[in-house]
């Protein structure tokens, strides 16, 4: 079950009965055409574990054959930042950068050319770890080949680091699908074009489809009986989605700002309110260069569990590996870790500064300057 919503209700035009367009109940065909609704329910293959139902070449189908084309005929014209968490699925990387294990130098190149961190003439020099210490290579030897030129093993400890220090900046598959769409609509500029933003892990309350979610199910729920049929079940979601009209997601989107407002009290880079927020980005750009060049000098350890790491590789644990004892020496190692020689810092990419060309100083729930989906 996938859907997203703004504060002028869930993403899909209005069929002739007055409620929303429902979707077919079948997954996305890869020849199914366009539909105008981001709701997507089918019954699943699986009946033991619904995370199965879905996987990342179905979530691009359904944000290039239902959520954009929604979009396109709810808000013509408008600005569209879709503000989704970070479930596997919707951070996947680009297919020719995810399908190959062995990623060679070209991959990653081309990975940081998309998060501008290699963007000549903006960076004269790229920095990485080799020999234990930090080392400038001009941006023009960027594609020699090692020791002029960077190694793959310096490119891609870079790429984890830049993953893990600008976490709602990421290249995936969505955000291609949106870069696309405003390169098909002559958006050029930086804070006009079509953007995707994921939130950091946890914090459900600062997620508005989540009590979207609740109530929906607790209302096909509380209407259960024994052997109910499938087809029943999915009307009884049907007239729940229709409910949620464009003040409850208001609310929901209300209530959302409200609890983030409370955190931002507690982050020092941060003044103001969602809408009105102030950003301190030469503090961020600072930050993120000492915090880049302090885990290529001593990068933690890499997650001991079977999944793709920061860099897209498959990772897993050994038999000996403690987990919580691997957690605890990582977070003792990066409190410990010295500040990097501040001559050495580079000049901080137009990459940090994404939040702010993205937007942040307005909110991007407000529906007239720019309609924030949120889905799950």
């Amino acid at each position: 079950m996938l859907h997203a919503m703004t504060r002028s209700g869930l993403v899909a035009t209005r069929a002739a009965s007055g409620g929303y367009l429902h979707s077919p109940d079948a997954p996305i065909a890869a020849s199914a055409d366009p539909i105008t609704t981001a709701e997507l329910v089918y019954e699943g293959a699986d009946r033991e574990d619904y995370h199965s139902t879905m996987d990342v070449d179905m979530y691009e189908r359904w944000v290039s054959k239902q959520l954009i084309p929604a979009l396109m005929a709810l808000y013509p014209g408008k600005r569209i930042v879709l503000v989704i968490d970070g479930a596997g699925y919707h951070r996947a990387g680009p297919k020719e950068f995810a399908v190959r294990k062995h990623k060679t130098k070209r991959d990653y190149i081309d990975y940081l050319e998309r998060l501008n961190v290699i963007d000549p003439p903006h960076t004269p020099t790229l920095t990485v770890v080799r020999a234990g210490a930090l080392h400038s290579i001009p941006i023009a030897h960027v594609n020699a080949n090692a020791p002029v030129g960077p190694y793959v093993a310096e490119l891609a400890l870079m790429v984890r680091a830049y993953k893990r220090a600008l976490p709602p900046v990421h290249v995936s598959r969505a955000s291609e699908l949106f870069d696309a769409w405003s390169a098909a609509e002559g958006r050029t500029a930086a804070n006009d074009r079509h953007a995707v933003l994921y939130t950091p892990p946890g914090g459900m309350e600062e997620q508005p489809i989540e009590k979207l979610w609740a109530k929906t199910k607790n209302a096909v729920a509380a209407q259960y009986y024994q052997r109910r049929s499938i087809t029943e079940t999915r009307q009884q979601l049907m007239t729940a989605f229709d409910a949620c009209d464009a003040t409850f997601c208001d609310k929901l989107i209300e209530h959302a700002q409200k609890e983030m407002n409370g955190m931002i009290r507690f982050q020092p880079l941060l003044k103001g309110t969602i809408g009105a927020l102030e950003y301190d980005i030469a503090k961020s750009d600072a930050d993120v260069v000492q915090y880049v060049n302090q885990f290529m000098l001593h990068p933690p350890p890499k997650r001991h569990r079977k999944q793709a790491d920061d860099s897209g590789e498959s990772s897993s644990s050994s038999a000996s590996d403690d987990p919580p004892a691997a957690a605890s020496r990582s977070q003792s190692l990066v409190a410990t870790l010295p500040p990097a020689p501040a001559a050495t810092l580079p000049p901080l990419p137009p990459l940090a500064t994404s939040l702010s060309q993205l937007g942040v100083a307005r909110s991007s729930h407000t529906a007239d300057t720019s309609a924030a989906e949120r889905s799950r």
